[in-house]
């Protein structure tokens, strides 16, 4: 292709990181359809994020810009509302928020959602969906609290092959890095293999279902906790519209 036909493919695609369209051909129907679709057939779903997701967004990006990115990531988070209405709910929620703190919510808004409602979604059609969330907060900048991919570590336990002391945020020898990276990847592999989670050294962890909103923390003190994102589902929608975790967009 020419750098011209690349630029316009860009240009054409709907999501704010550039990412796959539903062409009809390769992506037939969303990940949403896909897993209700799929039922028993499926496969078990785990997924989750980090508790302060957009703190790194705001550390990569100029200051004159948060007003006009998050204007221009709001209009994705909820399917079907308008991104105005997002921030004005998103303004009246947290009326204390700088422009930074606000970039930060929408894109902890942005990675969180879809998880969320696609674990509600596994655990309905019968494979099982898992939700996490990672607190533990990093050690070398810790203004950024669990920001992130600052999890990805723990997931790889990149801490036990000899890595620097101070790698990936973390010091390797603090033992509660090891043992949490220990326990996190092979709870991975755990899931892998069978498709639970279960059994590998973290808390008992349930599926997470729109009746007990239970999900894991990973945190210095690992632990599970019911409605994780009570508030956020409200302003949302999804509490007052419970059929959108099933069914929705």
């Amino acid at each position: 292709m020419t750098a011209q036909e690349l630029v316009d493919a860009q240009l054409g695609m709907t999501s704010c990181c550039g990412g796959g369209n539903i062409d009809g051909t390769v992506v037939t129907r969303s990940s949403n359809a896909a897993i209700l679709e799929r039922g028993l057939n499926g496969v078990p779903l785990l997924t989750g994020t980090n508790r302060d997701e957009g703190t790194l967004f705001t550390m990569l990006i100029p200051s004159p810009f948060y007003d006009s990115i998050t204007e221009s990531v709001a209009p994705v988070i909820l399917s079907g509302v308008n991104g105005q209405q997002y921030l004005a709910d998103m303004q009246t929620a947290y009326p204390e928020d700088d422009s930074k703190r606000r970039l930060q919510r929408v894109f902890t808004d942005l990675l969180t959602r879809g998880g969320v409602n696609s674990a509600v979604r596994a655990s309905v059609a019968g494979p099982g969906g898992w939700l996490y969330r990672f607190d533990l907060p990093v050690q070398t900048m810790p203004e950024l609290g669990a920001t992130h991919a600052a999890e990805i570590a723990f997931t790889f336990n990149a801490f036990a092959n000899g890595a620097p002391d101070s790698a990936f945020w973390y010091d390797r020898k603090d033992p509660i890095v090891r043992e949490l990276a220990h326990n996190w990847s092979n709870t991975i592999i755990k899931f892998a293999r069978t498709g639970d989670p279960n059994g590998a050294g973290l808390p008992a962890w349930p599926r997470y279902t729109a009746e007990t909103r239970k999900a894991l923390i990973l945190d210095a003190t690992p632990r599970v906790e019911a409605n994780l994102h009570a508030a956020d589902r409200k302003r949302w929608g999804d509490d007052e519209q419970r059929a959108a975790d099933l069914v929705g967009p």
